[in-house]
């Protein structure tokens, strides 16, 4: 008997992450199952946010609700309510400001843990932590840029720019990266960069290029540190 409750159970949330999968999420149920509200999952994805970007965590507000593409861009769509007692994390704790608060923006990878809530006439999908995770790429090195300097980041509309990063520093191995106004500067502040400055980027993979996301200047000398 013991085994046929596990095996129900099992079967249970297997059905729920289906449902998740298939885009189903999103459906009304006209009465919430009794199994639903003991339902924990971990989704991971891309995020989309409602506005330009999204702090967490929420001060006392109103919920709101973001979009999560299950396994990146063109995965199914879920919708899931952030609250103000959704906890909040970073992979990379320099993603933290003040008071541990994260901004997360459209595109973003995020691990969302998520339960079942009972509303109106059915039920909704809740994060109970949500912890931005980092990009497919995440490297060191020296910069080469167009002209004398560039300053970040770039106005909206402005052409995309291509950087070269020599990866681990001057004379490694030449990495080009496309600078876009979407391109943030770690801190929110501007960034003004000269050739053979040493930078982090985060980048993402897109039509076989890599375009970053976030950029800051390092010091080379704490990041070899933290490699031994």
């Amino acid at each position: 008997m013991v085994g046929g409750k596990a095996t129900g159970k099992t079967s249970r949330r297997t059905a729920w992450i289906l449902a998740l999968l298939a885009g189903l999420a999103a459906a009304t149920f006209t009465a919430m199952p009794a199994w639903a509200g003991k339902i924990h999952g971990k989704l991971q994805g891309t995020v989309d946010v409602p506005g330009a970007s999204l702090q967490l965590p929420l001060s006392p507000s109103d919920p709101v609700v973001i979009t999560l593409f299950l396994g990146g861009p063109s995965g199914p769509p879920v919708p899931i309510t952030i609250t103000p007692n959704t906890h909040v994390d970073a992979e990379d704790s320099k993603e933290k400001g003040a008071g541990n608060v994260v901004t997360f923006v459209d595109g973003d990878t995020v691990e969302v843990k998520v339960k079942t809530q009972p509303t109106g006439g059915g039920f909704e999908i809740v994060a109970t932590k949500m912890e931005l995770k980092n990009p497919q790429i995440d490297v060191f090195g020296a910069v080469d840029v167009p002209d004398s300097s560039l300053t970040l980041p770039l106005a909206p509309g402005d052409p995309d720019v291509t950087i070269i990063l020599s990866l681990g520093g001057k004379g490694g191995p030449a990495l080009p990266i496309i600078i876009t106004p979407n391109t943030r500067v770690r801190g929110g502040t501007t960034l003004t960069l000269v050739d053979d400055d040493f930078v982090e980027v985060k980048a993402v993979v897109q039509g076989g290029q890599v375009v970053a996301l976030k950029i800051g200047r390092e010091n080379k000398d704490e990041v070899e540190d933290e490699d031994e």
